[in-house]
């Protein structure tokens, strides 16, 4: 009785071990399937924002050739400087989101809401595509005309990432000598805020 009581709580013990390593296999391989889908999530973000580099560094580039030509007047030279410091900063934003993909990892990546002038923003995205453009002979018009209330809340450097995207997206899929027009309305809200 005494040999099968020890038996039998070997046998218990055994049975416990073995749920035990078929937990820690089970979180082992939810673990790397976790890894992997970060590592996924990672390249993925890496693609796309290398993507979005790209747009303002062509500005960039085309408004300081431009700024270099001879024939280049002051007043003209100080509008392509503008336009490269908007680029700028659009890139700085860009980079400073790319050096946030750990708060990405951790999902605690907050929006930064705060007035924005949308009329303001649409010049500057038309800015930084009106050199590409030209060099690919598209027609590009951005309009915000009816605007009642062009100052918004949001988070200014995501929703200027959206439209670079949609933007750059409609000039690489567009033929020589296309069209490109982008514009912002505003519909009419039934609620208040």
């Amino acid at each position: 009785s005494g040999e099968r009581d020890a038996m039998q709580r070997l046998k218990e013990a055994a049975e416990k071990a073995k749920e035990a390593a078929e937990q820690a296999q089970e979180a082992a391989a939810a673990s790397a399937a976790a890894a992997e889908e970060s590592n996924k999530a990672k390249t993925i973000f890496l693609s796309n924002m290398s993507h979005d580099l790209r747009t303002p560094m062509n500005a960039i580039i085309g408004y300081t050739n431009l700024a270099r030509k001879p024939e280049a007047t002051p007043e003209q030279i100080q509008k392509y400087l503008t336009k490269i410091d908007s680029s700028n900063m659009y890139l700085m934003a860009l980079i400073n989101d790319m050096l946030e993909m750990s708060r990405i990892e951790i999902g605690k990546m907050e929006l930064e809401e705060r007035p924005t002038d949308l009329r303001k923003m649409m010049d500057e995205i038309r800015d930084m595509f009106e050199a590409q453009m030209v060099g690919k002979n598209i027609a590009f018009a951005v309009k915000y005309d009816g605007l009642r209330n062009p100052v918004v809340l949001c988070d200014r450097n995501r929703m200027n990432r959206v439209i670079l995207n949609l933007v750059s997206n409609a000039f690489k899929f567009t033929s020589e000598g296309g069209h490109v027009s982008v514009t912002l309305a505003e519909k009419e809200c039934i609620e208040e805020g």
